[in-house]
């Protein structure tokens, strides 16, 4: 699933998918992404999305690159954090000079919470 966030009145709002014309949004989340998505991403910016395979690598080389003027870390954040089978996987984080994009596969604590208040931010500098 693509989720595009676009500047717009001092916060941030949440667009579903991904067209040409949103190439405007400062963040774009990648949960899950299948072919197809990751294939539309690079088409439209121009990077080479990692893959769950190449995210979950072990070397502490791999987590951090530079590679067509986009820079790429990944970080094992946990999911599930308050329970007893807590799931740590990769999230991947790629900043271009105008974009931040996210790659991951389950959604952690931070990102949930996230969501809620992007949508007050406007308030908050008010």
């Amino acid at each position: 699933m693509i989720t595009a966030y676009v500047h717009e009145g001092g916060r941030l709002v949440r667009h579903e998918g991904l067209t040409k014309p949103d190439v405007t949004a400062v963040w774009i989340d990648l949960l899950s992404p299948v072919g197809d998505e990751e294939a539309q991403i690079e088409s439209l910016l121009g990077i080479d999305v990692p893959t769950k395979e190449e995210m979950e690598e072990i070397e502490v080389s791999s987590r951090l690159y530079t590679e067509g003027g986009a820079s790429f870390m990944t970080a094992i954040l946990p999911a599930n954090a308050d329970g007893d089978d807590v799931d740590m996987q990769p999230v991947t984080f790629v900043l271009t000079p105008t974009h931040l994009i996210t790659v991951r596969y389950h959604e952690p604590q931070a990102f949930r919470t996230f969501r809620p208040s992007s949508s007050r931010s406007a308030a908050r500098e008010t």
